[in-house]
């Protein structure tokens, strides 16, 4: 069936190549609710599973950089403009930092497995400040990553296609898919588990 251009995936199919590039950038701003959506697009056909795993992995990949840069040169001065916002303190990123100094490969694995439990950034940005070689973070997080991206493709492909029986519901959901980008990251900074761990301790 040929899709209209106004159609959202219609949209979707007419970006050619470049939609791969704007998953790789969807990846990066919040990773897991698009891994779960491109997994009901491949399964609607709008999508290949090689390209888009890859740059749903890489953009994910790259956001783990940027925070371990942020607490490799940057994390003082973070924290002290925006620890606040990010319910984040100094004494909390040290005591993350402590746990490495046992438990380096687990933690960056099990973290990036399983999102953080809601404190995802603070173990990034620990590894960052304890300086844990960038090799052995790129290898962790690439084996973590590719199991959650996996999982989170999967799910999206047997389950997602749910509201494809609603007729318009499908419409209306990728309309809705940015606030729920939106709100999941919010709830993310915010999450009760980020706060014990940066504010309170383990």
């Amino acid at each position: 069936m040929t899709l209209s251009p106004v159609h959202p995936l219609g949209v979707i199919d007419s970006l050619g190549a470049f939609k791969y590039f704007a998953l790789f950038l969807g990846s990066f701003l919040e990773g897991p609710v698009l891994m779960v959506a491109t997994g009901f697009l491949l399964r609607l056909g709008h999508l290949n599973s090689i390209p888009t795993f890859i740059m749903l992995l890489m953009g994910d990949l790259a956001a783990d950089f940027a925070w371990y840069g942020i607490g490799y040169w940057g994390i003082d001065r973070l924290l002290g403009r925006f620890g606040k916002i990010l319910c984040a303190s100094d004494e909390g990123v040290k005591r993350t930092g402590q746990m490495f100094h046992k438990y380096q490969n687990k933690i960056i694995f099990i973290s990036k497995m399983t999102m953080g439990f809601g404190a995802g950034a603070a173990v990034l940005m620990a590894a960052g400040t304890l300086k844990v070689p960038l090799g052995r973070f790129t290898l962790y997080n690439f084996l973590g990553g590719s199991v959650l991206t996996t999982v989170l493709m999967t799910l999206g492909y047997l389950f997602g296609d749910v509201s494809f029986f609603i007729g318009l519901g499908l419409r209306a959901g990728l309309i809705v898919l940015p606030i729920l980008v939106l709100l999941m990251g919010v709830l993310r900074t915010r999450s009760t588990p980020l706060k014990r761990m940066m504010g309170g301790g383990w």
